[in-house]
């Protein structure tokens, strides 16, 4: 597949790019269905950049959604909101999981405000 072959070139190249082996993590989780290979991008981007947002929320979601690990998916949510805190995506997935998980209405709403405010779109 020419997306894999791009990546595994683009890291070759420069393996420590956090955003290349965020994406990377995304591809392998989305279009392969390798959640332990996407895991391990993920893991790499953090030791290349702790504070990468997005790979922080990728992760989350992973750790979330695909392994039900929900205490380290809001530790991942929570540094992603200290590394961006108008990251609306993040704020709106940490809503959601304090609303389901916590039955805190109050905070998810208070998420939820903030992420409107950061992209009302």
């Amino acid at each position: 597949d020419k997306a894999e072959e791009m990546y595994i070139k683009a890291l070759a190249l420069e393996p420590n790019h956090s955003t290349t082996l965020c994406n990377y993590g995304l591809f392998l989780q989305n279009v392969r269905n390798n959640v332990t290979a996407a895991e391990g991008q993920y893991q790499r981007a953090l030791e290349a950049d702790a504070n990468h947002s997005t790979t922080l929320y990728n992760y989350a979601r992973l750790l979330q959604e695909c392994k039900r690990d929900l205490v380290a998916a809001e530790q991942l949510y929570r540094r992603a909101i200290q590394s961006d805190p108008e990251h609306s995506h993040v704020l709106c997935s940490y809503g959601l999981l304090r609303l389901v998980v916590h039955r805190d209405v109050d905070g998810a709403e208070e998420l939820y405000r903030r992420a409107l405010r950061s992209d009302p779109k």
